[in-house]
């Protein structure tokens, strides 16, 4: 069995695993705009990986030990010194935004430029603090608009607030670093090189597991890197200090920080420990991304199905029998997840044909899953192959222990 957390040289391995919805029933929506849900979700052994580690950049501070020295006077050297004064990025981002009050990228504090007047004068910059690095079989944003960025960015912030009031110095990583100097300041003598490293965050995304199939890929990544940014760095924030992140993040990330089974009420991040039961199940997962928000948009409330659905299933977690829940396939977002991609009705209705069944949709779409007897591996891999197919992917996995 795979464990969450393992030690990688000098960085930390956090596994992320996906999710499925053994049950899913959804209210209409709220006067905050979310829709009330009720759902029953379970971890499988499925997992992106992520790698936090740190990486130094060195400070450089210039000291010109004879500040009258002279550029050689010529044109070339002239050009040279103008061209080179202002960091090439700096300049196109100047110009993007010129005369707008823009955040700097990378989620880093304003900073204050100041443009040299003398070869000795120091420039700073900012600089991100965050380095992400996405690959794997699927793929997925990189930068700020990736939930790993925003996790990371998030508990970065808390974690300095954290020390600014504790009064506590050990550094964290930090995004002041020092422009280089330009060609010209180069050529000034009698420079002395000094500075001290300062420590950058390096995240590294491998994405084993697709986004937007109802697996809950994003949130979980999102809940490893709290949690994996937290051991690592040693911030020491409290259970319900990252619970409070959590929900900042999305409505799924608070399950992934515990379980493995949970009911999750609200918007989904009320999570309640439930008992859950070992399975083994075919996941079916086709070439679709789901936009959660449409399939929600589309949704046309049932009131009564609702109830009677949630109390045929209070029954059974009282019972201790949420596998007799896996039975019923009850998720409420089938309907309206199916309206706007027919083509998943239709694989939907393929794989029933097999003889596999009761078939499931997870979350909002677009993986299904069916629950499956461990003793009868052998014809499930031969459905597998049945299914086979460039646009469909089918696994088979196992609940997760943690």
């Amino acid at each position: 069995m795979s464990e969450q957390f393992t030690k990688v040289g000098d960085g930390l391995l956090v596994r992320a695993p996906g999710k499925i919805n053994i049950s899913l029933l959804v209210k209409g929506k709220r006067p905050d705009g979310y829709h009330e849900i009720e759902t029953i979700m379970a971890k499988v052994d499925w997992y992106d990986e992520i790698v936090i580690e740190k990486y130094e950049i060195r400070n450089t501070k210039y000291e010109t030990q004879n500040p009258k020295s002279e550029i050689p006077n010529t044109e070339q050297g002239t050009q040279n010194a103008e061209q080179k004064t202002e960091d090439p990025a700096l300049q196109s981002f100047a110009e993007a935004s010129e005369g707008q009050n823009i955040e700097p990228a990378y989620g880093g504090q304003a900073s204050n430029i100041e443009h040299p007047t003398s070869n000795s004068e120091r420039r700073t910059d900012e600089k991100p603090v965050i380095e992400l690095i996405c690959k794997g079989e699927y793929k997925v944003p990189e930068g700020e608009e990736n939930l790993v960025y925003k996790a990371a960015k998030m508990i970065l912030e808390t974690g300095h607030q954290g020390i600014r009031e504790s009064g506590n110095q050990e550094k964290l990583p930090t995004s002041n670093i020092e422009h280089p100097i330009s060609n010209a300041e180069q050529r000034t003598e009698g420079i002395e090189e000094s500075g001290e490293q300062e420590n950058k965050l390096r995240i590294t995304l491998t994405k084993n597991v697709p986004a937007g199939a109802g697996l809950g890929s994003g949130s979980s990544d999102a809940a490893a890197t709290l949690m994996g940014i937290n051991k690592f760095l040693k911030l020491g924030l409290s259970k319900s200090e990252i619970n409070r992140l959590a929900a900042e993040l999305g409505s799924d990330v608070a399950f992934f920080l515990d379980g493995p089974v949970a009911l999750c009420t609200g918007r989904g991040e009320k999570v309640k420990k439930i008992q859950g039961c070992e399975f083994r199940a075919l996941l079916v997962v086709p070439d679709v991304s789901v936009s959660t928000k449409r399939v929600y948009e589309n949704y046309r409330d049932d009131e009564a199905k609702y109830r009677r659905l949630s109390e045929e299933i209070k029954i059974y977690i009282e019972k201790k029998r949420v596998d007799l829940v896996s039975r019923m396939c009850a998720n409420m977002l089938q309907e309206s997840s199916f309206e706007l991609h027919p083509e998943l009705g239709v694989l939907k209705k393929k794989i029933e044909s097999l003889g596999i069944r009761p078939v499931s949709l997870s979350g909002s779409g677009s993986s299904m899953f069916c629950i499956i007897d461990g003793s009868n591996e052998e014809g499930v891999m031969a459905y597998q192959k049945k299914l086979a197919d460039n646009s469909i992917r089918s696994i088979i996995v196992k609940n997760n222990m943690w």
